[in-house]
């Protein structure tokens, strides 16, 4: 019976954080003086309207399934462990291996 507005409450939830970071993003990009000073990672988004739209709708949907993807993956953790679950959320992230020369590296030493 509720499970149609919790589930609307929840796409309009990544929805807007999806929008939020994408109209951050493309302001970042659209300034002249970012993409003078590191145009390799500035200036994605094209001067057209027509490319500006396409690019808007793409980066809202992108980020939007990216949040969902983090939640069902969290909610999947907890209904399997719930103790692995918590100790996630509160402790983040386990840390990078650190090898016998002490540089952090990602893969196993």
């Amino acid at each position: 019976m509720f499970v149609v507005p919790q589930l609307l409450s929840l796409i309009v939830s990544f929805t807007t954080t999806g929008s939020t970071v994408a109209f951050s993003d493309r302001e970042m990009d659209l300034s002249k003086f970012r993409r003078a000073d590191e145009p390799g990672l500035f200036g994605y988004v094209p001067k057209r309207l027509e490319g500006r739209t396409r690019q808007m709708f793409a980066s809202v949907f992108f980020y939007a399934f990216y949040k969902a993807s983090k939640v069902l993956s969290i909610a999947t953790l907890a209904s399997a462990n719930g103790v692995v679950a918590f100790i996630y959320l509160v402790l983040g992230k386990p840390h990078k291996r650190v090898c016998a020369n002490d540089e952090r590296i990602e893969p196993p030493c």
